[in-house]
C-alpha cells in the first residue's frame, strides 16, 4: 500500500486481460459495466483492508483514477 505499488497494480491491470470493458467507454450503457465496477471496488478494498485512515483509501482512490 504504497504509491509505488499502486503504479504496479495499475501495470498489472492494463496487462492482465485484453478483453476486459473500457473504462473509457463513449456512450451511457458503455460506461455503466465500469461504474459498477469502480464502486463496489472502492469498498470492498476498503472493507478488505480494514481501512479507516486517509492514506489507505486515498491510493485506493489512486488506483481507480490511475486505470479510469
Amino acid at each position: 500500500m504504497t504509491p509505488e505499488g499502486v503504479k504496479i497494480a495499475v501495470e498489472r491491470f492494463w496487462r492482465n486481460d485484453p478483453f476486459y470493458q473500457s473504462p473509457n467507454a463513449n456512450c451511457e450503457e458503455d460506461a455503466a459495466p465500469w461504474d459498477v465496477f469502480k464502486h463496489r471496488f472502492l469498498k470492498t478494498s476498503a472493507e478488505m483492508v480494514a481501512c479507516k485512515d486517509e492514506t489507505t483509501r486515498g491510493l485506493l482512490e489512486q488506483l481507480i483514477a490511475r486505470i479510469f
